[in-house]
């Protein structure tokens, strides 16, 4: 797995990180931005998924309904999410209470968040 230049600050992201899964914070700045929350239907599932649209990145929460490690700590409870490049769909890294870890993973779906 190669290692991410990530587009943002680490404290950005960890700031990011608390916004999205605080149920109260409908709007954050970010970089001198006002940024709406947005919701995302889980396919096949009654379930939405919070993320923010940050111009070619996406910061959004784990899929529970997936099936990888990721999903299966998800479904336990524990708060995962993952800031993506939608240009060249990587993510590039995730994020849990505990870090952030670095690494490029490469995806194939992708919400429309324009």
């Amino acid at each position: 797995m190669a290692q991410a230049k990530l587009p943002f600050a680490e404290i950005e992201i960890k700031l990011l990180f608390k916004a999205l899964f605080d149920p109260k914070v409908k709007f954050i700045e970010f970089q001198g931005k006002r940024i709406r929350k947005r919701k995302i239907k889980i396919k096949y599932a009654n379930k939405f998924l919070s993320y923010f649209p940050l111009g070619r990145f996406i910061f959004i929460e784990q899929n529970p309904f997936k099936k990888s490690k990721w999903a299966a700590k998800a479904r336990a409870g524990k708060k995962i999410a993952w800031l993506i490049d939608t240009k060249t769909e990587a993510y590039l890294c995730v994020v849990t209470k505990e870090g952030i870890k670095k690494g490029v993973y490469i995806i194939n779906y992708l919400p429309n968040h324009d």
